[in-house]
């Protein structure tokens, strides 16, 4: 699939009050891209997004369950698209494993929780367009710029191509993310970081199946649920970009695929 189709692009229409302008141009520019699995992984995410909306009202349990589907499938994209610029220890990464899926939003929370911590602020960071032959995804952060000793809008040109450190009483080192992962776990009921993945990856099978001689729980405010896999989603398709559309091997993507490895518990990462 090249592009939307007719009926996906009215029912994206339909869907987004949603949807901001900037985000649809994403689904655009991802329609465009070569043909490939990762691509086709990321348009069946919003597809799916779209389909939860539309069928809300008539089986809410597989609403949410397109939600959750929806959200895996953006997570495979990112590991096959890593896999295809062959990234160290990309391959340990499993599309079928539905851990590995759903434990990767909360660790990028806390990779940006660990860059807000770093003295990055929300409002210091912005995406754009890079125009081209083939327009980009790309990022700029609100800095010194070197040319000018000035503060201003800076734009990297691989925007994930630097390494994020943490300091204690070892000196600086990489980041592996285990502390800010531990705050988000911390306001859970799990006891443990995989535990937490475990649980989230287990919300599929709460949503349709029957448990201990009860039935699947009702669905609360779905589209409350509906607006949080939209920003969910849509985060990931942003690091999808950003991935993707650079065939250089970026130092904060493995530094990021290494500390997720980890705490997946996979063993023999190669650093």
């Amino acid at each position: 699939m090249s592009e939307l189709n007719q009926v996906d692009r009215e029912l994206m229409n339909t869907f987004l009050p949603l949807t901001k302008d900037f985000e649809k141009e994403m689904i655009e520019v991802i329609g465009k891209m070569p043909n490939r699995d990762s691509k086709s992984r990321a348009l069946n995410s919003t597809t799916h997004l779209m389909m939860a909306f539309k069928i809300r009202e008539i089986d809410s349990c597989m609403s949410l369950f397109r939600l959750l589907t929806a959200e895996e499938e953006v997570a495979t994209a990112i590991f096959l698209s890593l896999k295809n610029h062959k990234y160290e220890n990309a391959r340990k990464l499993n599309p079928i494993d539905h851990k590995h899926k759903m434990g990767l939003l909360p660790f990028l929370s806390a990779v940006e929780k660990e860059l807000w911590r770093g003295g990055l602020s929300k409002d210091g960071i912005r995406s754009i367009w890079i125009e081209g032959k083939i327009k980009k995804l790309g990022i700029e952060v609100w800095q010194i710029n070197h040319n000018t000793n000035k503060e201003d809008w800076v734009r990297y040109e691989i925007p994930l191509n630097f390494i994020v450190e943490r300091t204690d009483d070892r000196g600086k080192e990489k980041s592996d993310f285990s502390d800010s992962f531990n705050e988000i776990v911390s306001d859970s009921n799990a006891k443990t970081i995989f535990d937490y993945i475990r649980n989230r990856a287990n919300q599929r099978n709460h949503v349709l199946y029957a448990n201990s001689g009860t039935l699947p729980a009702s669905v609360g405010n779905l589209d409350t649920e509906i607006a949080r896999a939209y920003r969910r989603v849509f985060f990931l398709l942003k690091i999808y970009l950003l991935v993707d559309q650079y065939p250089q091997k970026q130092a904060l993507a493995q530094q990021c695929l290494n500390a997720y490895l980890k705490i997946l518990k996979i063993p023999e990462i190669v650093e």
